[in-house]
């Protein structure tokens, strides 16, 4: 069939699109790739037809794994659409999917909430009506704020979110399915079981009914309902259900995409916290291979990682070991988390706790008191890290007879939840 280069251009785009939506990204990336090599021969050269080609490929490549093509791409996508039409809602797409990428691939909440901002200010200058773009958005701003430990603001960003999608599209669409689920886990994070647990199961539902049973956004629901049932103390519950989650998650993206690995990692974790240090260390050092093939060295995903195998090693008192990984851990989460990230004080709490246990008490008992403080700050006193600090310090205090300041610090996990606003 001899079809035109710009007819035959959008064929592609439009079958790429649909590979796409299906989770078929190794269909859908030949197609985008000469879609973009149509738009780059063509005579004049349209940028914008040209950026959203790019961004098409960006996507796939991002949902593939491959996130070296895909950043570029995304950037010279970001850059062509700014020259060509800065403010109008195409480039509004492109930043938004910019900001995604930079929020999920590169662990960089900060760029990624720039983004999003930007992406805010076009959709509501445009004309027409453009509460979608602004109600995605927020969601993913929301996404940023999360990333952050910023949960109370992250909350009040989605419920926004929600609001707007209710309006437009409705409570039964996908869209609002998502937000649904991300809403669900902040309040999770939060401490708010009951009401994480009904939100979790609602938008499952929702997408169950749109999707099936084995996809990738139902995967990450039952991810996030397995560790609502692990902190409500039902850990049978919550291994079925992650497994369950990995088993979608790797059928659908293969053995050694990063978010195989991300799954896998929420598996060590229930390993941890029921005492198999066995099957929590090598499914530990399994996710981190993965996340060798498949991220950027320094990822706050290969951060958690490593901290939880440092946790691990500490547990069976490889001290030597388990200091290598936390200190690791703490080297990635100050380069590439903000100062006062949560991340940074869960790791330096298991770093004094460590240290504690190497005889270093006056260095590690400050550290772990410290951070301590930090995590009532950020995350609040239902959190299971703030738990731990906890149990950990008052045991210390014990040891050295100081049981009045153990008895102190435990009351503190029955305060009301700490504001996370900075």
């Amino acid at each position: 069939m001899n079809l035109q280069p710009e007819v035959r251009a959008q064929l592609l785009e439009s079958i790429g699109l649909a590979y796409r939506r299906q989770g078929s990204n190794d269909r859908a990336i030949p197609l985008f790739e000469q879609a973009v090599a149509i738009r780059r021969d063509a005579r004049p050269v349209d940028n914008g037809k040209l950026a959203a080609a790019l961004a098409n490929l960006s996507q796939a490549l991002a949902d593939a794994g491959r996130l070296a093509g895909a950043e570029a791409n995304i950037k010279e996508a970001v850059a062509l659409s700014r020259a060509n039409a800065p403010s109008s809602v195409e480039t509004a797409d492109i930043l938004y999917q910019y900001g995604l990428f930079s929020l999920n691939a590169k662990s960089d909440p900060q760029l990624a909430t720039t983004l999003f901002n930007q992406t805010l200010v076009i959709y509501r200058s445009v004309p027409g009506d453009q509460r979608l773009g602004v109600a995605t958005t927020l969601s993913a701003l929301s996404g940023a704020a999360q990333w952050s430990g910023n949960f109370v603001n992250a909350e009040q960003l989605m419920r926004d979110s929600m609001n707007l999608l209710g309006a437009t599209v409705g409570r039964n669409h996908p869209d609002y399915a998502v937000s649904m689920a991300n809403l669900g886990y902040l309040l999770m994070q939060q401490g708010k079981y009951a009401e994480a647990e009904q939100m979790l199961n609602e938008s499952m539902q929702i997408e169950r009914g749109d999707f099936g049973l084995d996809n990738q956004r139902v995967a990450s629901i039952e991810a996030n309902l397995g560790t609502v049932y692990e902190r409500e103390g039902d850990p049978v519950r919550a291994m079925k259900m992650t497994q369950d989650a990995l088993r979608i998650i790797s059928e659908r993206l293969g053995p050694d995409h990063y978010q195989v690995g991300y799954f896998m990692d929420a598996v060590a974790k229930l390993y941890l916290d029921g005492g198999n240090l066995d099957a929590a260390e090598s499914t530990a050092r399994r996710v981190l291979q993965i996340y060798e093939k498949s991220l950027p060295p320094r990822h706050l995903y290969v951060s958690a990682t490593r901290h939880l195998l440092g946790e691990v090693l500490l547990r069976r008192g490889q001290l030597s070991d388990a200091e290598t990984e936390l200190r690791a851990a703490l080297d990635i989460d100050l380069g590439s988390a903000g100062p006062g990230d949560w991340r940074i004080a869960r790791t330096e709490a298991s770093l004094g706790w460590l240290l504690i246990a190497q005889d270093h008490s006056a260095e590690g008992e400050p550290m772990l008191v410290a951070a301590r403080s930090k995590l009532l700050k950020t995350v609040g006193p239902l959190h299971p890290e703030v738990g731990l600090a906890t149990k950990r310090l008052a045991e210390y205090y014990r040891a050295h007879h100081r049981d009045a300041e153990a008895t102190r610090v435990l009351a503190e996990l029955k305060a009301p939840a700490a504001s996370v606003l900075r």
